[in-house]
């Protein structure tokens, strides 16, 4: 018996080369066939007697049973060799964008060193002035899409670091948005719970809250809030603004490279679609995780949350008390924020944990 596949039968079908041992005589041959042709034939090899029926059932269940794994094989190959292609796209891609982010950064510094002394001079005019203005704007738009290129080309690679902290709350939140929450008091509101302490990379909580606000301020609408507060074993970072929300199809996408809503105002906005994808990456690497949900039943008010794990919590009796409630009443949002966050958390425990908490 021989069992050939497709590619090594010759142009009539038969196994190309293969010819019976002496004293034997080519008595049944049955196509192997897979889901939509042929892709082999089952030869038996007789000396003497025909192949009877009960032989030939025999055959016939065996070449079914050889086309099945056959074919799976085949397909098993093609996966494996399409996802080792991919792969390899993949790295040249993250290698290209890690050249770009590197090749870019030199020159870049040197347009805003110009710029900078160009705001120095005295004798420019006043239309020169804006005109250096929109330029520096842009240019420092362009500086952090390629810091964004480059640590995400770090985070695919395994080679960004991160270097913890004890920090306290109120003063991580100040240093990252304080100027900007001090000039908008009506579009962006901080808030921070009085000596908690969070274990941080401060440069990468910058990018992340910063990232988060920027989103908002894109695709949502103010008031912007901004929540660092104690949760279970550890805090949670926490912006939610007031605009169309994030659609439910989409809270898994978003986090994804280059990715660009379909949503009618959003096709609008300018972004490269890295913000999220990077604060989702530096998030993973302080051992935490991002969610996203809506503050309202009708779906309005997007919200993402950040885990951290592994604060010290300080505080006194009476502020353990309060945790829960609401620090600023001007906020028009539903006090159920906590119980949502709660939920969500519950939700995702193995079954039984929620029984013993």
């Amino acid at each position: 018996m021989r069992v050939r596949i497709a590619e090594e039968l010759d142009t009539e079908g038969s196994l190309a080369g293969e010819l019976p041992k002496p004293g034997t005589e080519r008595s049944y041959c049955l196509a192997i066939c897979g889901p939509r042709a042929a892709i082999g034939e089952l030869v038996i090899y007789r000396r003497g007697h025909r192949v009877d029926d009960d032989q030939r059932r025999t055959a016939r269940t065996m070449a079914a049973i050889a086309g099945a794994a056959m074919h799976t094989l085949l397909v098993l190959e093609r996966e494996r060799s399409t996802a080792l292609e991919l792969q390899r796209i993949d790295e040249l891609r993250t290698n290209l964008l890690s050249t770009v982010a590197h090749e870019l950064r030199s020159p870049l510094t040197a347009v805003k060193g110009v710029l900078g002394l160009l705001q120095m001079q005295s004798d420019l005019s006043e239309k020169a002035k804006q005109y250096v203005e929109v330029a520096e704007v842009r240019t420092d738009a362009l500086v952090d899409l390629i810091r964004d290129l480059f640590d995400c080309s770090l985070l695919e690679t395994g080679q960004l670091d991160i270097r913890p902290q004890r920090c306290e709350a109120d003063e991580l939140l100040e240093r990252s948005l304080g100027a900007l929450a001090a000039g908008q008091p009506d579009n962006v509101v901080l808030s921070a719970t009085p000596n908690l302490k969070v274990t941080v990379d401060p440069l990468r909580f910058d990018q992340i809250v910063n990232n988060l606000v920027t989103n908002a301020f894109r695709h949502g609408a103010p008031p912007i809030i901004v929540e660092l507060r104690p949760y279970r074993d550890g805090a949670i970072l926490v912006v939610s603004d007031n605009g169309p929300g994030v659609p439910a199809i989409e809270r898994e996408r978003i986090f994804s490279k280059f990715y660009q809503s379909d949503a009618g105002h959003a096709r609008l906005v300018e972004g490269a679609g890295l913000g999220l994808a990077l604060v989702q990456g530096l998030v993973r690497l302080h051992g935490g995780r991002i969610d996203v949900d809506s503050v309202r039943l009708d779906g309005t008010g997007g919200r993402f949350t950040v885990h951290f794990p592994d604060v010290m919590v300080e505080l006194p009796i009476g502020e353990v008390a309060n945790m829960g409630r609401r620090r600023d009443d001007r906020i028009a949002i539903p006090d159920v924020r906590a119980i949502d966050v709660l939920q969500l958390e519950v939700a995702e425990l193995p079954e039984g944990d929620a029984a013993s908490g």
